[in-house]
């Protein structure tokens, strides 16, 4: 599996579609490892061929299992082993960067594991500041659904030559509608994602549903 995460094999080549089928059918249990889950990347993967849903099984999951809800540190093992743990608290971490936000050669993928109820009608996304390897980043996304509208502001801080060459953002509608125009970039049905190429630092649109 760390084949996948360290870029050695592709998650969506024949080996890499191998490996996670057979570890989710002989190591996992609710998309969630037997013992030890955080030491699995798996959602890595997950997020990488584009299935969120597997992605929020093991997220939820495994969160549930090891926070322990008197001191919110993580324990290591579900029998209460090893308690107050900085590796499973910082995985639990790294996955929350993934689902906010990942890093695809020259394309900053935004979003790409976020529920659908996030963006409720009323409900607001609000980053500033988050460290990408392209430079801060800074995302503002408000839902008004109700009126079949979504807006989008994103802004990363650094110097042309260090900027992405393009940004994806996901924009998955609560109810599962695709969207029928973007005020800019190019929308994709299939991944509900709008690709904004030739990024230029900053970028501020409207999708509507």
């Amino acid at each position: 599996m760390y084949l996948l995460l360290q870029e050695v094999v592709d998650p969506n080549e024949l080996y890499g579609d191998f490996i996670i089928r057979s570890f989710s059918e002989l190591f996992y249990l609710r998309n969630v490892a037997f013992s030890q889950p955080y030491y699995s990347p798996h959602p890595y993967a997950h997020l990488k061929r584009g299935e969120v849903k597997a992605f929020l099984k093991e997220y939820y999951n495994n969160v549930s299992s090891l926070a322990d809800r008197e001191t919110y540190t993580f324990w290591e093992h579900y029998h209460y082993a090893s308690p107050h743990k900085t590796h499973e608290e910082g995985w639990f971490l790294m996955r929350t960067r993934w689902m906010l936000y990942m890093e695809e050669e020259n394309t900053l993928n935004v979003l790409p594991g976020i529920p659908r109820k996030w963006l409720e009608d009323g409900k607001s996304i609000s980053l500033d500041g988050m460290r990408t390897y392209f430079g801060p980043m800074k995302l503002f996304i408000q839902s008004n659904v109700s009126i079949g509208k979504v807006k989008v502001f994103l802004k990363i801080d650094a110097p042309i030559s260090r900027l992405p060459k393009s940004v994806r953002i996901r924009i998955p509608h609560p109810y599962n509608m695709k969207a029928t125009y973007t005020s800019a970039g190019e929308y994709c049905k299939e991944t509900e994602t709008v690709l904004i190429s030739d990024f230029t630092g900053e970028v501020d649109f409207e999708v509507s549903f």
